[in-house]
């Protein structure tokens, strides 16, 4: 820059110089001089402004690389928060299914407890019942029972009695299912003067070779199987109120 100024200074000379007053002798020396002169400051000038815009062109083209440079780094960036969040909640998501997962266990476990036949309660169970506290251990439990009259113990047998009557009242009265194709064609072609393991290999090959048409005749009827699903459902509805109270 300070190179084309100091150029640009010539050339406002020379030009002066040359709308100097000067005889005719005097010019006709002076002006070849003058306008190699002025040629020359030209030439340096155009070299300059091209040597600028070089630089110029240089110093853009270096600009955009850089704010290219910025650009992909800061997508980079953004697909990296983006993998990120997904793999965020990818692993919530898994843990929340986990969790459901043994949450559903474990209510699976309770129900199949609730729903299995009902143990033998004995009138020292519904001793232990009423008069247990988080002060007394089952030893002392059964040190208080131990010392109870036979009189005293019939009122406790008399509600193990009727709690055992409930229990088994409400899991007698669970519905049955109704048996499956294989089970009714083997109560149909069952041969009570064969034995037991005759009987159940010539059953099953008769029903290896029935069609899938065939088979399907054997299913029970689907009202059968709806109306016992229904009577399931609220069979278990009571189990699990009786259980509760």
């Amino acid at each position: 820059m300070q190179r084309l100024t100091s150029s640009l200074r010539l050339l406002s000379l020379a030009q002066v110089r040359t709308s100097l007053p000067i005889n005719a002798r005097a010019a006709s020396i002076v002006q070849p001089r003058l306008f190699t002169t002025t040629s020359i400051i030209q030439e340096k000038l155009t070299t300059e402004k091209k040597t600028i815009k070089k630089t110029t062109k240089k110093t853009t083209g270096a600009k955009t690389e850089v704010q290219k440079a910025k650009e992909s780094k800061k997508k980079l960036a953004e697909k990296a928060k983006v993998a990120a969040q997904k793999e965020k909640a990818k692993k919530a998501s898994a843990k929340e299914k986990e969790k459901l997962k043994k949450e559903q266990s474990k209510e699976a476990l309770r129900l199949k407890k609730i729903l299995k036949r009902p143990g033998h309660v004995s009138a020292y169970n519904m001793f232990t019942k009423e008069t247990r506290t988080k002060d007394n251990t089952f030893i002392e439990c059964t040190q208080k029972w131990n010392v109870l009259s036979d009189n005293e113990k019939v009122r406790f047998q008399e509600l193990a009695d009727k709690v055992n009557k409930e229990k088994l009242q409400i899991y007698n009265e669970k519905p049955k299912c109704p048996p499956n194709g294989y089970a009714r064609f083997l109560q149909e072609n069952y041969n009570k003067d064969l034995p037991i393991g005759e009987n159940g290999s010539l059953i099953a090959k008769k029903w290896q070779a029935l069609t899938a048409e065939e088979k399907a005749s054997w299913a029970p009827a689907p009202e059968l199987v709806e109306a016992y699903k229904v009577a399931k459902k609220e069979w278990t509805a009571k189990v699990i109120a009786s259980h509760s109270q």
